[in-house]
């Protein structure tokens, strides 16, 4: 027995019958991830943050600061950093301490505590002999 000619509906599209083969899906292409080595492009500002009207100078400097921070800081890469940024923390506070209590080490050796301390210190006067 031959298939049915679909009715029209009252849209003007036809109707689907039982034996109908479905129409092929549309070819959606997946999303292209971003070259690294590509430099990256800057977003626009948030309209929604805008910089306050301050009333002084300083407070005008700390504003402005504060707006470009929120703009150019990004919480995941500021993240990244804080995660990795450990030793360099560590190596920076050791040589402080190291250079805080260098000259209390000094002091202990004797050499070094009679040293000369300055240039001034090792000058030696000339002094004439009798002939």
């Amino acid at each position: 027995m031959p298939a049915p000619d679909p009715s029209p509906l009252p849209d003007g599209a036809p109707m689907q019958t039982a034996d109908a083969t479905p129409a092929p899906a549309a070819v959606v292409p997946a999303p292209v991830a971003p070259d690294p080595s590509a430099p990256a492009v800057p977003q626009p500002p948030d309209p929604s943050l805008t910089a306050p009207a301050p009333n002084n100078l300083f407070e005008a400097v700390l504003a402005n600061v504060a707006y470009q921070v929120q703009t150019t800081v990004k919480p995941a890469a500021a993240a990244a950093v804080a995660t990795t940024f450990g030793f360099p923390l560590v190596l920076t506070l050791a040589v402080i301490l190291y250079l805080a209590f260098q000259s209390r080490i000094d002091n202990r050796d004797p050499k070094l505590r009679y040293a000369p301390s300055s240039a001034g210190e090792t000058f030696v006067a000339f002094q004439e002999e009798d002939r």
